[in-house]
């Protein structure tokens, strides 16, 4: 699988992985990587239970079939901008995403060791500016 990754391909190769995923998804700020071997992983905004929760799913053979999503983390706040990245040699998962539980804008991370089969806990890492 080779991928120009470019803003639009990433729209439209995400609107293929949700139909692949799961086909009830309702999701905004769709953020897809490839692994370091051609894994293919996607988190989104998922809108589901009415407030966007951080879903994440892969696939192990290229993108041609996807495993069930999982909750990263659920929340009765806002979820949004997921981005993901792979560390090419320990394949360790790298997610943050923005969230609003503290009242304002955060920057939340986590992390998994299992290929995405878990995430630990999320941490706050940065706030966002007050907008004013």
């Amino acid at each position: 699988l080779e991928l120009d990754v470019t803003r639009d391909a990433v729209a439209a190769f995400s609107g293929l992985v949700f139909d692949a995923v799961e086909s009830d998804v309702e999701y905004d700020d769709a953020f897809l990587t490839i692994g370091p071997n051609d894994d293919v992983y996607v988190a989104w905004a998922d809108r589901r239970s009415g407030l966007n929760n951080i879903r994440f799913a892969k696939s192990l053979d290229g993108g041609e079939t996807f495993l069930s999503s999982s909750l990263v983390e659920s929340s009765a706040f806002l979820q949004n901008r997921p981005c993901l990245e792979i560390h090419p040699n320990s394949g360790v998962i790298h997610l943050t995403w923005s969230d609003e539980r503290e009242g304002r804008l955060f920057v939340y991370y986590s992390k998994s060791f299992d290929n995405g089969d878990s995430f630990l806990p999320s941490i706050s890492v940065y706030p966002f500016p007050p907008i004013e």
